[in-house]
């Protein structure tokens, strides 16, 4: 009897091998492409926190109807942030959305409130 593998054997050997190495950078792979979308995700909500945290520093009455878009870029990557303003369900409510896009990719972000309002009796 021969010591050693059969060629068979190998071929077999190296088939599961390189299928377990693909496996494995598959993985790696998914894992970094999660990792980045999540970054984005993150600094899309901090952003979207940041400009609401500003329209609601703002007093109540200096809210005027407004609808801008930014293209902020950050490390992460390229955000799009728009803010509205508009009337709210009632005569004396305000509506303030924030709306945070990543353009790499992934859901927006959008964060709402009404803030009270003191209208000026005439």
């Amino acid at each position: 009897m021969k010591a050693g593998f059969s060629f068979v054997e190998l071929l077999v050997a190296l088939a599961v091998a390189s299928t377990s190495l693909a496996a494995i950078a598959h993985s790696a792979v998914s894992m970094q492409i999660g990792r980045r979308q999540s970054e984005a995700r993150e600094a899309a909500a901090r952003l979207a926190e940041r400009r609401l945290e500003q329209q609601l520093a703002r007093a109540g009455a200096e809210l005027d109807d407004n609808d801008t878009s930014e293209t902020v870029v950050e490390a992460t990557g390229t955000l799009v942030a728009r803010t509205l303003v508009e009337d709210g369900p009632r005569e004396n409510l305000r509506h303030v959305a924030v709306t945070v896009t990543p353009l790499s990719g992934g859901a927006p972000i959008r964060l709402h409130t009404f803030v009270r309002v003191e209208r000026s009796r005439p």
